[in-house]
């Protein structure tokens, strides 16, 4: 009555807030009226009811009381609607009438009726038996007395479905079906006004469920319950289907009939039945707490469902269906029945309650897999809850709790499901603990998930990421130590995105405030950016997934080039990714790929009408597998074999999963199901649904039938360990036929689509019977010409918010990738836009397919359609009109440009069967409206044609009258809050249509005006600021606009608009003016107003000093704790500082309180001076000079250094000064002068290194050699470490200054210095100690270099401060202008490989000259390397190759450098050497494995030119080491790939194919195939070109792998140095060369010859000095060993290693205790030592009494005495050399050997058991003087020690001929009866083993020294033609 007076001024949105607040404050009258002024019928009834209970005016009390626990057990089952159960879950319901309504609910399902709980609704049906229920005066319950299938009075559900083989006369009822009268409450009235609104709408959809197919024709007793009056309970009646005869008379009279339908959706745009709840006690303990949370229920399931949901199967359950048909229900619903089921159970008993079962495995033995008593029939456990007898469960099994797992492809429909589920949890006490554990992160591993994270929701990608992690190493990606990835893997993100949460963007009518939208908003953004910055410091993985489109676009083009074949693209790749690749006999093979002829003929088991050649496809493959290692791809067949081989190297598995359930199954490969079988603990219990017309997964070709092959092979390989059990094959596949999704307007058309499958591929997918939509419906909607703005406006039209969607959302848009939604209009980024593949398995009201057709893979195929549309019009001419024949429209096929048809090849246009199942599935995915538009009128014509050929779509060619298109489907205040959404996503066309709808001419104005420019002053003019600044900002005036919405009191907008038009201050003062002070000053911050900050900041802290009580806006909005005045003010000293504004940098700094911010600022900026002056006035004069003389002033530096008392720096100074005047001319004195008071100044300082290095400079001018002399001892001098690098250095001075005789000093001084070279590079390249990188760290100072703080990867250079590095650094000593570089410290790992390189390849360049013609194989890089030594020298120096021409080679020669490859390759592969260069790179652990690579490059080299330049048996040497790799978890996927392919390789042949791949996909290098030929105009011996022909290489080895080669001796080269020699000098004989080039090979070859001798002498010398350096070092190590022996017989001060006696013993310990040593411990300061320090005290002078008393003892002088006699014996008398040697006597002879002792020793074989047996004496008799201390025997072994060697004397010689004799009668023996060579298939183990060959005997010089090792010389096997 009063709202007539705001009419005008309050919209209905405006009532409806003000009730909203209204309530709040509990006025519900008013709140009542205010709804009624809104128009909102629902929440006025509230007000209404809550108003009524307030008040008290309920005619009887209400039990408040309730148990919910009784719903469970009540003689009537009761469902409700969903809006019942809204309607009870509403806050702004009372408590009090929530109760009423569940005590009246429980009252009517408890059969306590009478006519003063209900009564009959009037107008309603016969058919329909409604009442109503009365709360209060007027709220009703309105409830129907329904009949529904009962599941708890039915049969089992194994026997409904007919799986037991009884005959139906078994079953109470034929089929096992019982239907039962349930109490169906429909609606919670609580205004008696909106009754009869309620009632009509439950008419309605009873009378539209009567046009339902699924009904069903019911027959029960007769009902005579309501005969009498006086009925105190009612019980439900019985009923059975009508088939279902009964032969009795008396019976059929008492017989009624009844048919039964479901209830559909009463509004007439929706075509599904409805959904019904049961109300059960966890609805009703719901309903009474009130949770927050959101919360669902499982809805009550047909008959079928119900019976699949709950079957007990002894097998792997199949179901199959079309789209819509609920196999995506069945499967939650069962996941969360055995859920619910088990965790009853489970709490119960407090324990878990599941045994673990042994995994199945591989089977061994091949034969038992047709063993019947190994693949029993006895049943499995079906079940996961399913218990098991005592007596089956012994004490060590293993119990778990459940463990499900929910599997499939499709990200959103497991972000949906997973959803659902965790509503059902919600909802239950049972899940209680799981829903505590909700939101937390999913371990990285399996084995680590707790029992409450289960089930697991997982797509196949996340899945095959967890178990990769989850198995053992290696890893197919790299991972850190917890499991999770260390890369970003390209194309599918970080670890956070592959298992981030994927919710669907739902138009829920859940009312949510804009709060909450900006909360979330602001706890998203942080999320977002802790995100990135974690993607940020993860590395890119370098490989790259193929997918369909990578291998169509980039790799098909090159791959088919090579081959003259005509396929499309699609069909290769599905051949590759399901049978190749993806089938279960693939990865089942040893590398993962079937083998040609095996995937032929598995080709011909699965898909016989292949009209393809397949090993044309199969050469295909092999092009793309070599391509894609190539560029370092892989594609997820590499990952499944991985991880599957991975799987079956498990003995046992960490985890255990007890159910597995796999939605959408077609889009999976059989190796993909291989592993789901191989994890599941009883695959048995599996669970997989699937259509494989929606089979829209690229490459994946599956039927369900393949799947039942799949678990025959998993039957016949897979067998229990210490079970009977096994995998069951499934001989049944469950069907559901019925769409409870969309209806037969959208089916007829999909079934169009299925018309052309079968008639094109029938083959690709399982018929099945034809599925049926539940009630008829409009035809899809073809949209020929259509605006995008039309097509939003179409979309909001129909948009709809009373609708259930179980999985999905309300309307969407389907495109067919993501490129097409990038490029969506934005007028259609309205909604929800998803891919096709992304919208399978979920479903929606309305579906505009956009552009299926002009994006989609098929271009010309579409025309095959028009082939198919013409064979149907043959047969519609040719055949009598019948019931099955398709109608057509003969207009459309007069139609002229017609698209012409296309004959159909399967192999050219296979293609269109996946486009064609994409099609299928867009269109499935709609409950109510298609709508299909398409830009490319000439790809759509075909399928257009043939839609509306077919009559199946209304075309819909333009929406020129909107009202009459949708009048009836929405209100106009629906359409108004339409218009009010898309306003605010400013697209003001489709909301200026809108508003034309609502027929609200002012809001369509302001829209129409918002898309438009000039309107804005009308605006101004209406005093309408808001909508004038919208104008001005649609317009893009954004400052105008912003003035506008500043002056209108819009702070937030102006900041946004002054923000957009790049006015940073006023943005500020906006946000200032709203008391956001946070973003006022972060705005002035980015934009680098520091200044403007600053004063901002201080505004704010003199407002928050001032007041007391600060409003809380500001609080909300305080500034960020980084935003201090003190890091504004250096930010702002920063920024004037980089503009070259000094004077406000000065005064910037001088508010700086940090004084090492201002240094910083001044030397990043180069304020120098400035910097220095500040120094100099805190006093730090070090730091000053330091930065003069980084900065090349070292006058100034000196200066600053003598204003401070460190003499270091000022002789630093003086030093630097004088290496700068060093090169000025006139200028010695000066520097000479420097350089002595540098000298000063380090001696002052105690700086020995400093005064060295000055001395040495010294010296060398003065010429001074005893300077530099003392140079060098001041380096030795320094400490803690002797600069041995200064030495060096200063060593080289000694030389220089030394006199054509060398003092002998002056030798040893040069060797020493050899050996600190060497030192000093060690240390360089590898520090393995503190002690190492403390040395290099001093050796880096002296050098010049400096640790970088950013890196300590890294070194920086002074160039300025001329260090000594520059000599070296060529490209720094050339510019001087730099003031610091940086350096890598790793350059000195690859030095010696690098020079490796060199030496080789010179190498096979002497050996190629010497032999000519012989050609040898190099990659590119060994010839660049040649060739960038020759740039480093001089210009004028003879290249190397001319080196080579000119170089006379003799036979000596070549058998040196063939020793020296021989040495390399035994240190790079480590055969008779401790040194393994290949095993060390690979050993370490790091990151970086390019030397790895270098080294493992360098093998591959040496064993493709293996014959000429290296002999064969190196071949077997490098093979053993590099198979014998173990390779480190991080090394590089294409290292290990190589080596695994080196591993398998036959031949030379392979060897060089393998190192072709590797250099080509490392840097696109080439192997070059090379040879000597010497070009004298270019200077160049060595031709080549790049290496293509691997047919000249052998196929096998010459060595490895076979016997009998290894005691050949090396072929005599003479004659062929001979002819080499000779050939040369025909060679140069034939070359024409000028005058002059012959005097300069003249003087070349005079030059040569002096350096020869020079070298020579310089031999001569070096060995001797070399010996001399030997013997010294022999014999100090001999001393250092012997000391180290003895260390065990030591005297400590706890034990007497002489006397073998404890010195701390207890006696002794209370000797000194009880002797009182008071006097001692009362002479220390009690005060301050504390308690454990005296104690300490006391122990020490304890022991040190006890050892002083023991030394002066004469037991222990005698033991002493006797001890030295023994060392003397042992060691100095080489007694213990003696033994060694006997010991290597008698195992060479094999003197131990019974045989040997009969056969070839039988005539000495006493003399040989005497010297055993006095041998075996000495060794015991010196073992317990050892062990005993028995020092006193040591004269009876020095006896028995020279009868040994007396009786040795005598023997051996005797021993020795008579061995030698023996064998060379067993080397006559064996070649008379072996006169032929061993066959090469003989093993080499055999010929090693032979009894009768004995090796000689070896001779030993000592026990702790390795003999010489003579090098083998081995015969050169051929090796190039």
């Amino acid at each position: 009555m009063y709202g007539d007076s705001f009419v005008e001024t309050s919209s209905a949105a405006d009532w409806e807030k003000r009730g909203d607040d209204i309530m709040k404050r509990c006025l519900y009258d008013v709140a009542a009226k205010c709804y009624k002024m809104a128009g909102h019928e629902r929440k006025e009834q509230i007000a209404t009811a809550s108003s009524q209970l307030v008040n008290n005016v309920e005619d009887s009390p209400i039990k408040l009381t309730i148990d919910p626990s009784v719903f469970d057990n009540l003689e009537w089952e009761v469902e409700c609607t969903a809006d019942v159960w809204k309607t009870l879950k509403d806050k702004k319901v009372m408590p009090k009438m929530k109760q009423q309504v569940i005590e009246r609910i429980k009252s009517l399902a408890s059969g306590e009726w009478s006519t003063c709980v209900y009564k009959s609704v009037p107008n309603a049906p016969p058919t329909l038996k409604l009442f109503e229920t009365k709360l209060s005066k007027a709220a009703r319950i309105i409830w129907e007395l329904a009949t529904a299938f009962s599941p708890r009075l039915s049969e089992a559900a194994d026997r409904r479905l007919g799986l037991d083989n009884n005959p139906d006369e078994h079953f109470a009822v034929k089929g096992g079906k019982i239907y039962s009268e349930i109490i169906r409450v429909w609606d919670i009235v609580l205004d008696h006004d909106h009754l009869n609104h309620a009632v009509t709408k439950i008419i309605k959809s009873h009378n539209r469920g009567q046009n339902c197919i699924l009904h069903r024709n019911l027959k029960g007793i007769k009902d005579k319950q309501f005969s009498g009056t006086e009925v105190q309970k009612r019980v439900p009646m019985l009923f059975a289907e009508e088939n279902d005869d009964v032969d009795l008379v008396a019976v059929r009279e008492d017989q009624q009939s009844l048919r039964l339908y479901p209830p559909a959706s009463p509004e007439e745009t929706e075509y599904h039945i409805l959904k019904f709840y049961s109300f059960s006690s966890t609805l009703v303990l719901n309903i009474l707490q009130n949770h927050e949370m959101k919360v669902d229920f499982p809805f009550r399931v047909t008959d079928t469902e119900h019976a699949i949901i709950n079957l007990e199967s002894k097998s792997p359950i199949l179901l199959l269906g079309r789209s819509g048909t609920g196999k995506t229900t069945c499967c939650l619903n069962r996941l969360w029945t055995l859920f619910t089921a088990y965790w009853i159970h489970a709490k119960e008993a407090g324990d878990p309650l599941l045994p673990r079962e042994h995994q199945f495995i591989e089977k061994v033995d091949e034969e038992e897999a047709d063993n019947e008593h190994v693949l029993s029939e006895e049943p499995s456990t079906s079940t996961a809850c399913k218990e098991m007898d005592g007596e089956e469960i012994k004490d060590d099994v293993i119990f778990d709790h459940l463990h499900q797992l929910f599997v499939t492809k499709n990200t959103f429909l497991c972000s949906e499901i997973h959803k659902n589920f965790s509503d059902l949890c919600h909802a239950s006490d049972i899940a209680e603990e799981h829903v505590k554990m909700e939101n937390d992160t999913l371990p990285n591993i399996l084995q680590d998930v707790n029992d409450f994270l289960y089930p697991l929701f997982l797509t196949s990608r996340q899945l095959l990421l967890i178990l990769d992690a989850s198995l053992n190493p290696p890893y197919f990606f790299n991972r850190n130590d917890d499991g999770s990835l260390k890369v970003v893997i390209q194309g599918w993100g970080t670890q956070e995105d592959l298992f981030g949460y994927t919710p669907l963007d739902h138009d829920s009518d859940d009312e949510q405030s804009d709060d909450d939208d900006d909360q979330d908003d602001m706890l998203d953004e942080p999320m977002a950016e802790h995100a990135a910055t974690a993607a940020k410091k993860l590395k890119m993985d370098p490989r790259r997934e193929v997918t369909y489109d990578v291998f169509a676009n980039e790799v098909w083009p090159k791959i088919c080039k090579k081959s003259s074949v005509d396929y499309h693209p699609m069909l290769v790749w599905t051949e590759i990714k399901s049978f190749i690749r993806g089938s279960f006999e693939a990865v089942k093979k040893p590398n993962g790929i079937l083998e040609k002829d095996e995937y032929i003929e598995l080709g011909r088991k699965r898909a016989p009408n292949f009209s393809g050649e397949r090993h044309k496809i199969y050469q295909l493959f092999l092009e793309y597998n070599h391509f894609k290692k190539q560029k370092f791809l892989f594609d997820e067949s590499d990952l499944i074999y991985s991880i599957y081989k991975r799987l079956c190297n498990l003995e046992e598995q960490p985890w255990v999963l007890h159910g597995m359930y796999v939605d959408e199954t077609q889009d999976f490969t059989q190796a993909e199901l291989a592993i789901l079988i191989r994890i599941t603990q009883n695959p048995n219990n599996m669970f997989l649904t699937g259509d494989t017309a929606q089979s829209i997964m690229r490459g994946i070709s599956f039927r369900f039938s393949d799947l039942q092959t799949l678990f025959y092979y998993a039957k016949k390989s897979l067998h229990a360990v210490g079970k009977t059990k096994s995998v069951e094959v499934p001989n049944q596949m469950y069907q559901l036929t019925h769409n409870y999704r969309s209806h037969a307007g959208i089916l007829s058309l999909a079934s169009a689509i299925l018309d052309l499958m079968v008639e094109y591929f029938p083959e690709s997918f399982d018929r099945l019977k034809k599925e049926q939509g539940l009630f008829p419906g409009p035809q899809p909607g073809l949209l020929e010409y259509c605006s995008p703005v039309v097509l939003a406006f179409l979309l909001q039209g129909h948009k709809r918010e009373t609708s259930h969607i179980e999985f999905g959302a309300h309307q969407a848009i389907l495109v067919v990738n993501d490129a097409a939604r990038d490029s969506i209009p934005e007028e259609l980024r309205l909604g929800l836009i998803l891919t096709i593949y992304e919208a399978k398995g979920l479903e929606f009201d309305d579906v505009l397919l956009y552009n299926f057709f002009k994006d989609s893979y098929a271009s010309k195929e579409w025309r095959v359609v028009t082939e198919f549309l013409e064979k149907l019009t043959q047969n519609m001419d040719t055949t009598d009109l019948g019931e099955n024949l398709v109608q057509l429209d003969e207009e459309v096929l007069k139609q002229p440009s017609r698209p012409r048809p296309l004959t159909f090849n399967p192999n050219q246009h296979k293609v269109l069967n996946s486009e064609l199942k994409h099609l299928y599935t867009a269109l499935t995915r709609a409950r109510a409206n298609v709508w299909i538009f398409d830009e490319s009128e000439e790809k759509r014509a075909p399928m257009f044609e043939y839609f509306k050929a077919r009559r199946l779509v209304r075309v819909v060619s333009s929406y020129s009258k909107e009202e009459s298109v949708f009048a009836e489907t929405s209100s106009a205040a629906d359409w108004e809050k339409r218009g009010d959404d898309i306003m605010k996503r400013c697209l003001y066309d489709v909301a200026a249509k809108c508003y034309k709808m609502a027929g609200h001419e002012r809001k369509e104005k302001i829209a129409t005006a918002s898309s438009g420019y000039g309107f804005e002053i009308t605006f101004l003019e209406c005093d309408m600021l808001t909508e004038a600044a919208l104008c001005l900002r649609n317009v893009k005036e954004y400052e105008l606009a912003a003035q506008v919405f500043e002056k209108s009191g819009q702070f937030t907008e102006a900041a946004r608009m002054y923000q957009r038009s790049k006015k940073p201050l006023d943005c500020s003062q906006c946000y200032e003016k709203l008391g956001h002070y946070n973003k006022a000053v972060d705005i002035l911050y980015k934009e680098e107003m520091y200044d403007k900050a600053i004063d901002c900041l201080r505004r704010y802290t003199e407002l928050m000093s001032k007041r007391q009580t600060m409003p809380q806006v500001i609080l909300d909005h305080q500034p960020q704790d980084a935003y201090t005045e003190e890091r504004l003010t250096y930010k702002s000293a920063e920024l004037h500082a980089r503009q070259g504004n000094k004077t406000k940098m000065t005064a910037a700094l001088e508010r700086l309180s940090s004084f090492d911010d201002k240094i910083k600022i001044l030397v990043q900026h180069n304020y120098h001076d400035d910097a220095v002056d500040y120094l100099v006035k805190k006093g730090k004069t070090k730091e000053a000079a330091q930065l003069m003389l980084k900065n090349g002033e070292p006058a100034k530096a000196l200066t600053a250094a003598e204003k401070g008392r460190d003499r270091a720096i000022i002789g630093e100074c003086h030093f630097i000064m004088a290496q700068s005047l060093k090169d000025k001319t006139n200028m010695m004195e000066e520097v000479v002068k420097h350089l002595n008071k540098a000298v000063e100044s380090f001696e002052a300082a105690h700086e020995k290194s400093g005064q060295a290095k000055a001395l040495m400079v010294l010296a060398n001018i003065n010429r001074d050699k005893d300077m530099a002399k003392r140079a060098v001892k001041l380096f030795q001098a320094e400490r803690p470490y002797s600069n041995e690098a200064g030495q060096v250095e200063a060593i080289q001075v000694v030389m220089d200054l030394s006199n054509e005789e060398f003092e002998f000093e002056d030798y040893v001084t040069i060797i020493l210095g050899i050996e600190m070279i060497f030192r000093v590079i060690k240390t360089l390249i590898k520090q393995s100690s503190y002690q190492d990188k403390a040395r290099a760290k001093l050796y880096y100072r002296y050098f010049g270099l400096y640790e970088t703080d950013a890196k300590s990867s890294q070194l920086e250079i002074h160039p300025n401060e001329k260090p000594r590095c520059i000599k070296v650094i060529k490209d720094l000593a050339g510019d001087m202008t730099k003031k610091e570089a940086v350096i890598k410290r790793k350059g000195f790992r690859y030095v010696s490989l690098s020079v490796t390189f060199c030496f080789v390849s010179l190498s096979m360049f002497l050996l190629a000259k010497t032999a000519p013609g012989t050609r040898f194989v190099l990659p590119a890089t060994y010839l660049a390397a040649v060739d960038f030594v020759d740039l480093s020298f001089a210009k004028q120096s003879c290249p190397i190759q001319e080196l080579v021409h000119l170089f006379k080679p003799n036979y000596n020669t070549f058998q040196g450098f063939q020793d020296h490859l021989q040495t390399i390759v035994e240190v790079v592969c480590g055969r008779g050497s401790h040194m393994s260069l290949l095993q060390l790179y690979f050993m370490e652990n790091k990151d970086d494995y390019l030397a790895a690579e270098r080294c493992l490059v360098l093998t591959m080299v040496f064993l493709v030119n293996i014959g000429f330049f290296l002999p064969a048996l190196c071949e077997d040497d490098i093979m053993k080491t590099t198979k014998g790799l173990q390779l480190p978890m991080s090394v590089p996927r294409r290292l290990s790939t190589t080596l695994q392919a080196v591993g398998r390789a036959n031949g030379p042949s392979d060897i060089a194919a393998i190192l072709q791949d590797l250099l080509y996909e490392r840097e696109n290098e080439h192997l070059l195939d090379c040879w000597w030929s010497w070009n004298a105009r270019r200077r160049q011996g060595v031709q080549h070109h790049q290496l293509t022909d691997l047919s000249r290489f052998p196929k096998e080895f010459l060595v490895f792998g076979t016997a009998g080669n290894r005691d050949t001796e090396r072929k005599d080269f003479s004659d062929a140095n001979s002819q080499s020699n000779k050939l040369e000098n025909d060679v140069l004989e034939e070359e024409e060369m000028t005058v002059q080039d012959r005097e300069r090979v003249q003087k070349e070859h005079e030059q040569l010859d002096r350096q020869d001798k020079e070298n020579e002498a310089s031999k001569i010398i070096l060995r001797l000095f070399k010996s001399i350096s030997m013997k010294y070092r022999i014999g100090h190590l001999t001393k250092r060993v012997v000391q180290e022996i003895l260390k065990e017989f030591d005297i400590k001060e706890t034990f007497c290693g002489v006397c073998g006696v404890p010195l701390n013993s207890s006696e002794s310990e209370e000797a000194v205790s009880s002797s009182g040593n008071q006097n001692d411990v009362d002479a220390m300061d009690s005060a301050a030592l504390s308690l454990p320090a005296i104690a300490d005290y006391m122990k020490a002078t304890r022991s040190l009494e006890t050892l002083k008393k023991h030394q002066t003892s004469q037991e222990h002088i005698e033991k002493n005495n006797q001890f030295e006699h023994f060392k003397k014996l042992y060691y100095e008398d080489e007694m213990l050399l003696c033994l060694s040697r006997l010991g290597i006597f008698v195992h060479d002879n094999k003197l131990c050997d019974p045989e040997m002792k009969s056969k070839a020793y039988a005539d000495v074989s006493a003399d040989i058991d005497q010297l055993l047996s006095d041998r075996d004496k000495v060794q015991t008799d010196q073992q317990n003087i050892v062990d005993n201390h028995s020092w006193e025997k040591t004269e009876q072994l020095r006896h028995d020690f020279l009868s040994l060697q007396q009786h040795c004397k005598k023997v051996q010689p005797v021993i020795l001929k008579t061995f030698q004799e023996y064998q060379s009668k067993n080397k006559e023996t064996t070649a008379k009866e072996q006169p032929c060579e061993p066959s090469p298939d003989v093993e080499e183990e055999e010929t090693v083993q032979h009894e009768d060959v004995v090796p000689p005997p070896k001779t030993r010089t000592s026990h702790n020294q390795r003999p010489r090792r003579r090098r083998r010389r081995y015969p050169l096997a051929p090796r190039f033609k």
